[in-house]
């Protein structure tokens, strides 16, 4: 028998991602029972967690800025990363990227970029 694991996910704030994680949710109890899933869509005290998963290894994916969570395990989190930073990593990758150009209102020189041209 497979020990058992938490998996706590914090999305972005906003009631637009419920029902896909949910679904996900949902989809890895059925696949993987031996998963604690936690979604955190609203603001919760850290503490919280930690009584549910002190005692679990556990993985937290935050697709937003978050408090960290006292719980033993992994965090991967999101962070802001500046446009052309971005772009210099995706070109660095060899990873084809649509072309851009800072928008300036009342500029006449707005063009559009068609995937040919990535």
């Amino acid at each position: 028998m497979m020990s058992r694991r938490g998996l706590l996910l914090f999305p972005r704030r906003g009631d637009h991602y419920r029902e896909d994680f949910a679904a996900s949710t949902g989809h890895l109890r059925r696949i993987a029972s031996e998963l604690e899933v936690k979604v955190a869509h609203e603001a919760q005290p850290p503490n919280d967690f930690a009584a549910e998963f002190h005692d679990l290894p556990t993985l937290v994916v935050s697709f937003r800025h978050m408090v960290p969570v006292p719980v033993p395990g992994r965090i991967l989190a999101c962070r802001y990363i500046p446009k052309p930073v971005q772009l210099r990593c995706y070109a660095a990758a060899g990873i084809p990227f649509p072309r851009s150009r800072l928008f300036e209102w009342g500029s006449n020189s707005i063009q559009r970029f068609g995937a040919r041209s990535w």
